[in-house]
């Protein structure tokens, strides 16, 4: 049985708006909350500030279906209210919804089942599997476009010590080198602040790994992920 979880204070007050304005156009079955988004929800070890849905591929077919011209006036619409852009691709759709950014985005089935099945409290709307978000952050963003981001960093060295199955199944899933690149990355960028590129870390219930260097823990947990890192939670916040 599914776990509930809820969102933090923005995404929550946007799921549920997020998922009607969608529903008036596809059907949903398959899309799921991923990204940070979904690792808040279930670790509660940072601020998300937008919402992330993803869905097979094969779905996001549909939208070659749809009344593109209506479809893409609608997220106008919606955007103009909120004072930002919106566009929609076949593959990808951005839009605000109540303040937060909301993304639909295309993804390759998950694979390996998720050992904490989560779903958002108010809408019922599935959480993507953690080892999966961590697997995308690090063969995507860090591998593929070689972006070392804050909270990629922090979502890595939280995962390494809250949920070490899926940091673990999620690691298994690169090779030496990869590793080793990874961990090249974050050490390159030892004597920086971790706002470098922006995605700064908001609100985190661990500041330690902030202080402690956000980017010498990243590397360590790729290089050497038996050790262990202690985190020291802050106290406890309010959740959405």
């Amino acid at each position: 049985m599914p776990r509930k979880v809820r969102l933090h204070v923005g995404p929550n007050e946007a799921v549920g708006p997020a998922i009607a304005l969608l529903g008036r156009w596809f059907e949903l079955d398959g899309v799921v909350i991923g990204g940070g988004t979904a690792l808040e929800a279930r670790w509660h070890h940072r601020r998300s500030t937008d919402l992330d849905l993803f869905a097979p591929l094969p779905y996001l077919s549909n939208l070659l279906r749809v009344p593109r011209d209506r479809f893409e006036r609608e997220l106008a619409a919606q955007a103009r209210e909120e004072r930002a852009d919106a566009s929609a691709g076949l593959t990808q759709m951005h839009t605000v919804v109540s303040g937060v950014p909301v993304s639909l985005s295309g993804a390759r089935g998950f694979w390996k089942e998720d050992h904490d099945p989560c779903v958002e409290a108010s809408t019922g709307m599935p959480l993507a599997p953690s080892a999966d978000i961590l697997m995308r952050k690090m063969q995507g963003r860090v591998l593929a476009e070689g972006r070392a981001v804050p909270r990629d960093a922090y979502d890595f060295v939280v995962a390494h010590s809250v949920d070490p199955t899926s940091f673990r199944d999620a690691v298994a899933q690169l090779d030496e080198d990869q590793a080793n690149a990874i961990a090249d990355t974050f050490d390159a960028l030892f004597d920086e602040p971790p706002t470098r590129e922006g995605r700064s870390v908001e609100e985190p219930t661990y500041p330690d790994v902030l202080e402690q260097g956000l980017w010498r823990l990243a590397a360590r947990v790729f290089r050497h992920p038996q050790r262990e890192v202690k985190l020291s939670k802050r106290a406890s916040r309010g959740q959405g």
